[in-house]
């Protein structure tokens, strides 16, 4: 088998319209809106959140269960938490609403709140368990995010992580995965589950600007890198025929200022990755993976034919 090596050119050109045209930034303006806002104002960033499933969305919504002076704004928020109840969540947005819905469950004014804070509380209480415990046929560990280029904030990593887990859970529903902070199976742990593992880690490995009218072209080339996985408790092994890596690059023209670079960054190293993931990675996983549990079937069945051969030897004798 050979070793497998993705370049993958993507005709990415976002044009950003302002300063609330980028989806991420516009997480950060309603959360602010969400805190400071009259009741009108919280009402709406409330419920414009509740489409989003930006970790930061989630963290808005479990403060405003907790601290909005007004019910409905509460109510609002415990049911958008109720729809957004899922384990790529990172752990320390879980842990977050969890206590806000124990304390919401517990304390709030009205018993409304009180009631659907239990119902939702319970979804959330299933997250608790470490992806270790409910391992499926397919792990994917998927490590933190880097930057060779220097020019991407520490804040738009973590985004970029989140947007890999995303592409991971739309594109393989079946799939379990987790990062570091979430606790990764050992190679015993897989071989119980007789599950396959894979490595998966995004690097961005390139970013420049250049002036285009009276804008800023921001370029970007992000690296994804997939290899076969034994578990936390072994060494990183890149054997011939299960390992690949896919590169895409995109482009983003923004605005000319510092903060509208940073943007135009953060758009598009996201919008490479999550391509990237979807149209190259996520099928070389699914071949692999197929290829992994035909192997463990076969092995199976090997070892358990020779045990049958063994005792009827046995017997013989």
């Amino acid at each position: 088998m050979r070793r497998v090596v993705w370049a993958l050119t993507l005709s990415l050109v976002l044009v950003a319209l302002g300063a609330g045209a980028a989806a991420a930034d516009a997480v950060d303006v309603r959360a602010k809106q969400l805190r400071r806002g009259d009741y009108k104002v919280r009402l709406s960033a409330a419920l414009w959140l509740s489409r989003s499933d930006d970790p930061r969305a989630l963290s808005a919504l479990a403060r405003a269960l907790v601290k909005d002076s007004r019910s409905t704004v509460r109510e609002l928020a415990v049911r958008s938490l109720a729809k957004q109840a899922d384990e790529s969540v990172p752990s320390a947005v879980r842990k977050r609403v969890i206590d806000a819905l124990e304390r919401a469950a517990r304390r709030d004014r009205r018993s409304k709140v009180r009631r659907l804070a239990r119902r939702t509380l319970t979804q959330w209480e299933s997250l608790r368990e470490s992806p270790v415990r409910t391992l499926s046929e397919v792990f994917v560990a998927i490590d933190t995010a880097s930057d060779r280029s220097r020019r991407v904030s520490s804040r738009d990593l973590r985004a970029l992580d989140g947007t890999l887990r995303t592409a991971i859970r739309q594109g393989a529903p079946r799939y379990r995965y987790g990062m570091r902070a979430d606790g990764l199976p050992s190679r015993a742990e897989l071989q119980r589950a007789r599950a396959a593992g894979f490595y998966v880690k995004a690097t961005v490995s390139d970013v420049r600007a250049r002036r285009s009218g009276g804008g800023v072209e921001v370029a970007c080339a992000v690296e994804v890198r997939v290899s076969s996985w034994e578990g936390a408790d072994q060494r990183l092994r890149l054997r011939a025929g299960e390992f690949a890596s896919a590169t895409g690059r995109g482009k983003v023209v923004g605005g000319s200022s510092r903060t509208g670079v940073a943007r135009s960054t953060r758009d598009c190293v996201l919008a490479v990755t999550e391509s990237v993931t979807k149209r190259q990675v996520l099928p070389f996983l699914a071949r692999q993976a197929r290829a992994a549990l035909s192997a463990q079937v076969t092995a199976t069945t090997a070892t358990r034919s020779a045990r049958a051969s063994r005792k009827r030897t046995r017997r013989r004798r």
